[in-house]
This record gives structure tokens, C-alpha cells and sequence, in this order.
């Protein structure tokens, strides 16, 4: 038997808009819960 863990969320940051829109996601899956999350906090902290 397998466990699926989906973990979703959203953020939002307000600029100028003469710097323009950038919409961004990532997809990350593993067995563990805390290590998706920590992978795909990781993946987006840099461009957030």
C-alpha cells in the first residue's frame, strides 16, 4: 500500500508593474511530508 502527500500552497508579492508579472510552481513528491515541503520551499526561495 502506498501514501500519497500532496502539499499545495500559494504566495503573493505586489510590484510596481512596470517590472512586470511573474508567475511561477513547482512539483515535488517524495515519501515523506516535511522533506516535499522543505524541497520545494528550497526550490522557490530564491525567486520569491
Amino acid at each position: 500500500m502506498s501514501l500519497l502527500i500532496t502539499v499545495r500552497g500559494s504566495a503573493e508579492r505586489s510590484c510596481p508593474a512596470e517590472r512586470g508579472i511573474v508567475s511561477l510552481g513547482a512539483h515535488v513528491e517524495g515519501p515523506e511530508k516535511e522533506e516535499v515541503v522543505a524541497r520545494a520551499t528550497r526550490a522557490l526561495d530564491p525567486l520569491v
